[in-house]
């Protein structure tokens, strides 16, 4: 092994070196397949949640795989209003290998495949973290224990709501173990595979885990077992250099699709909402109490944050900031007991520094950012990074008998005290009744209380009774799963208890198992006849649904029918559509943040985004109102158990095809002169067109002003949409995921306008693809529209074919750079495998090495930072190997 006297055997097991890999990746499957049966089996087959997880994942994934089974990589013509498929997708499942698995099965056996999913992510997270896990202890079933509390924590469980952010935990613990075994065992190449898997998966987790990588490896670097020298780092900088590389292939397209994001551009507006968490300018004290709560207590469900939440005198449930923040950290069975025993013990450790750093990065505002390229909102989400530390303090305690729990139970027990009065006895006046809780359902706070201290009374037996004995580490990783699996099920119960059973049948009745007869490819009539008539009659017509938004707010009962149905819809539920949406969409005030809902008032939007059926529920016939729709409806779709229907379908008497002229433009500075609320009924009258183009468009349409404008009222609208049907409008318009073709007699030279989102990729000045286009065969120039969409100039003629293509921007230049990765890859590894004759120290699966991060049992901790020392050193420090141990000795002193 070299130099490496620091690492020292396991005890012989008598296992083949597969054998532990092979028992933490089957407890995974087990436990994950058992916490998801009874749901499963309850729901006809399937995993059906609550909220966002059905709204979003399940459509998501069924769409997707039906977009890869047929090819369409490129366009995506049913969400929101157009979008790159492959680019925006990519947060979600596009660039994921358990999306991929599940492409394997037809498309109707998505919704079934998600539980399927889950527990495999939840095995390859066990699996992963018992690689890195198992080096830093002496007996291997305490890093099985390990691996389950990371991939089983409160972070996971949490997020089972946000079915995506799996795949990025279950991938992370290979950056780590791959920094370790290039530093520490001269192992090459693991380490850029791991940026290549990691910077892959997903790119928003990539950034906070390249940040926490940065971060790892300084607190890392000031152990003396650390054994880096400027060669090593030179290495690590070079691998990771290598593996971005390789992933650009899903990295870039990813990177340029979300440019321009409002999402992405939130930054501080003072010193003290960058060091302070605030909230109306005030101190947001109940966030840090609910940051304080997620590493003592098991999470609450995402959406009903009970501790330091709930109903308030000023603020409800529906107003609490810290929802959805993935704000949970709680590690199974020992929570911060472990993490605070090792603190008390090992005070001078890299890796106790590295977890009071990391808590203050959770608690300061302008370092929480770090983890996500310095967006100021509040999310959480890299907290599984710092769970995978709290982890390594735990079995690092479990493993060395010696060390005292006594202070970490203790503080442990107290710091759950202290949170527990303020979020549960608190007294306080609602709707002039006293109540002893503040919470909306205290008795969820009651059962998380009740596990843990359960949970502490566990661990006080362990640690003082059963720790050094025969059957210990069997016990534990026993009494550990019944812990995992009844948080677990105690956790998704508590989030389906939000969706009814009527809700879930729902669903699975007018979502899943549906169908509509509108197609979603317009070149053919329709082949479905309903009540004696088709839904569309119209050939080679595109044309978009909208949904009923209930009592004309901004909801309707469920997001996405769309996507569901596969159809194009103007209403969508999706964070990541192109920026062109997200600039239009606040002109014509309609709030897009992550989703698009506009609502019923806006009638001027139908007609311009080429609406032609509206669906509304039974339920809400009865106040059905929608201008310029017809009053009687059209169709009936979806028939129920009883033989009535569940949606009436009504027709826009005002429908415009995709592909139409105006008559005149006006720019924008001109159009945001008009009130907000009455601009959508100017949408059909003028083009509107940017400032610094205008004496463009003057030498092909004549300019309008503010004052030329009729008054804003329906007449308007009206007349305006019967002008562009009258005027020039495509023939034809044939679409698929690759671009659109469209004909058109053009009475004159003109500007042909498509409600096609306009998305263009460049860096530098340089095109990375997106929409180009031609008319006649003749290359021209696409203008960018209402903000955020495109026209083209058409030349005076008849059959004018007008032909737009598209290629991902960013995909071109990803394949190149990931293939020119690949092949420094390769030849890096062959440089040093052939030319140099290096090799690791010792074969990956041997299992039998142990680090002790330079902290010997017999040793003090190295309080002195010594990279710098390291890196100009010939040879790395190292540390006598311990002694041998057989527990029994310190038990019996620990628990004096």
């Amino acid at each position: 092994m070299g130099d490496s006297n620091r690492l020292t055997y396991h005890e012989d097991t008598g296992y083949s070196k597969y054998y532990y890999y092979k028992i933490v990746f089957g407890l995974g499957v087990f436990l994950a397949a058992l916490m998801f049966l009874p749901f499963v089996l309850k729901d006809q087959g399937y995993f059906i949640y609550y909220g966002d997880y059905n709204v979003q994942q399940i459509p998501f994934h069924r769409h997707g795989v039906e977009m890869v089974r047929n090819g369409n990589f490129g366009w995506d013509w049913c969400t929101d209003l157009g979008s790159n498929f492959s680019g925006d997708y990519s947060f979600y499942m596009t660039t994921s290998p358990f999306f991929w698995i599940m492409c394997l099965f037809p498309a109707a056996w998505a919704p079934y495949l998600m539980a399927p999913m889950y527990t495999l992510k939840f095995a390859v997270a066990a699996l992963c973290a018992y690689a890195y896990l198992k080096r830093f202890v002496r007996k291997p079933l305490l890093a099985v224990c390990g691996a389950l509390m990371y991939a089983f924590s409160g972070f996971q469980i949490y997020n089972v709501f946000f079915n995506h952010f799996h795949d990025s935990v279950a991938f992370f613990p290979l950056l780590l173990l791959g920094i370790e075994e290039l530093i520490q065992n001269n192992r090459r190449g693991l380490f850029a595979f791991s940026v290549f898997v990691c910077g892959s998966v997903n790119y928003f987790f990539f950034v906070g885990e390249v940040v926490f990588c940065v971060m790892y490896f300084f607190f890392r670097a000031s152990s003396l077992g650390f054994k880096i020298t400027m060669r090593k780092f030179g290495a690590l900088a070079f691998e990771a250099f290598t593996g971005v590389l390789m992933s650009l292939v899903f990295l870039f397209p990813s990177i340029i699709s979300i440019m321009g994001n409002n999402r992405l551009n939130r930054e501080f507006t003072s010193i003290k909402s960058a060091f302070m968490w605030t909230t109306g300018g005030e101190l947001y004290t109940k966030r840090y109490g609910h940051i304080f709560q997620s590493f003592f207590f098991p999470p609450d469900i995402p959406s009903r944050p009970e501790f330091f939440g709930g109903k308030d005198l000023n603020d409800t449930a529906l107003t609490h900031t810290t929802r959805w923040a993935s704000n949970a950290a709680w590690v199974p069975m020992f929570g911060m007991t472990g993490a605070l025993t090792y603190i008390w013990n090992r005070r001078k450790s890299w890796l106790s520094r590295f977890i009071i750093f990391l808590f203050i990065c959770s608690v300061v505002p302008v370092l929480n950012s770090l983890f996500f390229a310095g967006n100021t909102s509040y999310y959480a989400r890299w907290l599984f990074m710092m769970v995978m530390m709290l982890v390594l303090a735990t079995v690092i305690c479990l493993d060395r008998s010696h060390i005292r729990w006594t202070a970490g139970i203790v503080s442990s027990a107290v710091f759950s005290f202290m949170i527990l009065v303020p979020s549960f006895i608190s007294w306080k006046e609602v709707e002039e009744v006293w109540s002893t809780t503040r919470s909306s359902y205290p008795e969820r706070i009651a059962i998380s209380t009740l596990i843990t201290v359960v949970c502490l009374i566990l661990t006080y037996v362990f640690v003082k009774y059963l720790r050094g004995k025969k059957m210990f580490e069997k016990t534990l990783l026993s009494t550990l799963s019944a812990v995992i699996l009844l948080y677990g099920i105690t956790h998704i119960y508590t989030g389906k208890l939000h969706c009814s059973d009527s809700s879930v049948r729902y669903l699975i009745n007018n979502c899943i198992e549906t169908s509509v007869t509108m197609k979603d490819s317009n070149s053919e009539p329709d082949s479905k006849v309903v009540e004696g008539r088709p839904i569309d009659n119209v050939y080679e017509q595109f044309y978009r649904m909208d949904q009923y938004n209930k009592k004309d707010s901004s909801r309707s009962h469920l997001d996405n029918y769309g996507i569901f149905w596969n159809m194009p819809s103007i209403q969508c539920f999706n964070s990541t559509v192109p920026s062109s949406i997200l600039d239009f969409y606040p002109k014509v005030n309609v709030t897009r943040n992550v989703a698009s809902r506009p609502n019923n008032g806006l009638y001027g939007l139908r007609a311009f985004l080429s609406v032609k059926y509206c669906f509304v529920e039974q339920d809400d016939i009865s106040k059905y109102s929608m201008k310029g729709f017809t009053k009687d409806p059209v169709s009936k779709q979806n028939v129920k158990p009883d033989g009535s229907y569940r949606f009436n379908i009504y027709e826009n008497e005002y429908y415009l095809p995709m592909g139409f002229t105006y008559n005149g433009f006006i720019t924008e500075s001109e159009f945001e002169k008009i009130p907000k609320a009455d601009r959508h009924i100017y949408l059909c009258s003028y083009l509107v067109v940017p400032d610094d183009e205008a004496e463009y468009y003057k030498t092909i349409l004549p300019e309008k002003k503010r004052s030329d404008l009729d008054k804003a009222e329906f007449e308007t609208y009206t007349a305006s949409v019967k002008e562009r049907q009258n005027g020039d409008i495509c023939e034809s318009f044939e679409y698929n995921s690759y671009g659109f073709k469209a004909v058109i007699d053009s009475s004159s030279t003109n500007m042909v306008f498509f409600s096609v989102p306009y998305d263009r990729g460049e860096l530098a000045g340089i095109s990375t693809g997106g929409w180009s286009a031609k008319v006649n065969g003749k290359a021209v120039d696409i203008r960018k529209v209402f903000y955020g969409f495109m026209a083209v100039e058409v030349p005076e003629g008849e059959d004018v074919v007008i032909e737009f293509e598209y290629n991902t921007p960013g995909r071109t230049i990803g394949i190149l750079a990931s293939l020119f990765g690949f092949i420094l890859y390769a030849a890096y590894l062959l440089y040093f495998k052939k030319v140099k004759k290096e090799s690791a120290d010792y074969a990956f699966f041997d299992g039998d090495y142990y680090d002790d991060m330079g902290y010997p049992d017999f040793a003090e901790d190295e309080g002195n930072f010594k990279l710098l020392k390291n890196f100009f050193s010939k040879k790395a420090s190292v540390t006598e190997p311990p002694e041998e141990d057989d527990g029994e000795t310190d038990v019996e002193a620990d628990n004096e």
